[in-house]
């Protein structure tokens, strides 16, 4: 038995060495592929094209007004801000019909009714698609507040490079320690461990679309699949890219620290509920038993390296443990600088994975215990959720 221990205390101390080695190398990889929309200089088009604004806003009476206003103070000379209220039961619906009074850039649009078999956030970004009238679409969050030049900067780039579809890794705003390691470590996983810089070779697999910031080509998307084909996908933002790609369209990321931001999550409590949809996409597809697999592989490579530290009987194995934390401090301090995320967020990274693993396991056994979800007001069962999912999870 203890020989298997100490074993399986090996294992796991090259697991994780090996894991921050790859984050480290993914994260110089991403730095150099990955540009920054504020550095990038763009010819202006002959003519700036229409872009509609497609805002979905449920129970968001307290985060539209301020991203409404960022939107309106754009220097963009050709936009429309479509605002979707779906369903919402807070006010919402009456602060959009107030804004379209006060600004007739602004068009206001009611859900009041979900048909079956649709998601909410993705039925609502479909109403908004279904009125915009630009030439360029921008599907974009209730809480994400832009700069003045995005648009002209986002649009300069498509337009200049022939780009069907360009999305953002936006700024996440700072809320405090423990919210901030987890949303570090969160990014950090998706950024780097998808690899989303090689969603702009048209040959590999790998896709992007981040819903804070989705700016597309009307007849890109028109001729994908749409929404239609992605009714019931947890990950829609994931989706908008999926279908594009898969039609041939050109898809661009880029960094925008200084011109999209947010509060991805601004408590544990709303974080634990965010998370909610990505156990449920797992166990939809794969089942319980491959989360738990994905979460104790996650854990244990991510705090690997100071397993090595246990008393096992082996030399070497702490100077092994003493390398491995300092490249796991190095490559989660560097993705934290390159994201803007507080320094302290990388450094606090056991707690940050430590988070998000109970976080997926709590969502997958709810999910698992109930047959499914319950997600702005209506039940989705793992069945349906099971049918409609287009993007692959890990």
């Amino acid at each position: 038995m203890l020989d298997l221990a100490r074993i399986a205390v090996v294992g796991i101390a090259f697991m994780g060495f090996a894991f921050w080695s790859a984050t480290l190398v993914f994260g110089l990889v991403g730095a150099r592929r990955l540009r920054d929309l504020a550095r990038i200089e763009s010819p202006a088009p002959p003519t700036w094209p229409r872009v509609s604004v497609v805002v979905p806003a449920c129970n968001e009476v307290d985060t539209l007004p301020g991203a409404a206003r960022a939107h309106l103070e754009s220097s963009y000379p050709n936009f429309e801000l479509i605002l979707v209220d779906d369903r919402s039961t807070d006010g919402t619906g009456e602060l959009i019909d107030t804004l379209a009074q006060q600004d007739n850039r602004i068009r206001a649009h009611h859900v009041c009714l979900l048909p079956a078999g649709w998601l909410g956030k993705v039925h609502a970004l479909e109403a908004g698609w279904s009125h915009a009238e630009g030439e360029w679409v921008l599907f974009t969050d209730a809480d994400v507040h832009v700069a003045a030049d995005t648009l002209e900067k986002a649009v300069a780039l498509c337009e200049a490079e022939g780009r069907d579809l360009l999305t953002v890794i936006p700024n996440f705003v700072p809320v405090g320690p423990l919210v901030d390691a987890a949303v570090t470590a969160m990014a950090r996983s998706i950024f780097g461990g998808g690899q989303v810089w090689r969603a702009e070779d048209p040959d590999a697999r790998q896709i992007a679309g981040f819903g804070a910031f989705i700016l597309v080509r009307r007849s890109a998307f028109e001729g994908s699949a749409g929404f239609e084909a992605l009714r019931m996908e947890i990950a829609d933002d994931l989706g908008v890219g999926l279908v594009v790609k898969e039609a041939g369209g050109r898809l661009a990321v880029v960094t925008a620290l200084e011109h999209v931001a947010l509060p991805f999550y601004e408590s544990l409590k709303q974080m634990r509920g965010g998370i909610e949809k990505g156990g449920i996409g797992i166990i939809g597809r794969y089942g319980l038993p491959r989360l738990l697999a994905l979460c104790t592989i996650s854990l244990l490579a991510e705090l690997g390296p100071f397993v090595a530290f246990l008393p096992v009987g082996v030399p070497w194995l702490p100077a092994l443990g003493a390398a491995g934390v300092t490249v796991a401090l190095t490559a989660s301090l560097g993705w934290a600088w390159w994201l803007g995320r507080p320094l302290l967020s990388g450094l606090l990274f056991p707690i940050g994975t430590a988070l998000n693993v109970f976080f997926n396991l709590r969502s997958g056994f709810v999910g698992w215990w109930n047959g499914g979800i319950r997600w702005r007001g209506t039940f989705y069962s793992l069945d349906e959720l099971r049918r409609g999912q287009r993007v692959l999870w890990p």
